[in-house]
């Protein structure tokens, strides 16, 4: 299973960069940012119906890079498989892709679910999130 590091400031998030996609799979990196610093890139609050978690899809969690900006970035280190609700994943492949990174927050991978303490503090900020992201995209299902 995935560990979370702990978020070191009340104000801090995590966004999911999803790198290009190249195949069906979905290789994701989770970045701690600060809400409200202009060095926190450009994100979409991406909101979605959980549904059902007995279906689920598995996308490839990468550590972060420690690359600096504008550089040549590192092949990804060898990743965590993580599995994930099937609406969440199908949410994650419409934003996906084939030239360029997406940067989301999704509420399911962005904050550590199973930590009461993180989720009290990060459930507040909830509206904050939603209002700092360049745009909302409310993800409703396969037309």
């Amino acid at each position: 299973p995935y560990t979370y590091t702990p978020l070191p400031t009340p104000r801090s998030i995590r966004l999911l960069r999803i790198h290009p996609r190249r195949s069906r799979t979905l290789h994701c990196t989770l970045e701690t940012h600060t809400l409200g610093d202009p060095r926190t890139p450009a994100y979409d609050a991406l909101s979605y119906h959980w549904g059902s978690s007995t279906r689920t899809h598995t996308i490839l969690l990468h550590s972060p890079s420690s690359s600096p900006r504008g550089a040549q970035p590192p092949p990804l280190p060898t990743p965590t498989r993580l599995p994930v609700p099937a609406n969440c994943f199908k949410a994650l492949a419409d934003r996906a892709s084939v030239r360029e990174p997406r940067v989301v927050w999704i509420d399911f991978l962005c904050i550590a679910q199973r930590d009461a303490r993180e989720k009290a503090v990060q459930l507040p900020l909830m509206r904050a999130i939603y209002s700092a992201a360049r745009r909302t995209v409310a993800w409703v299902g396969d037309a």
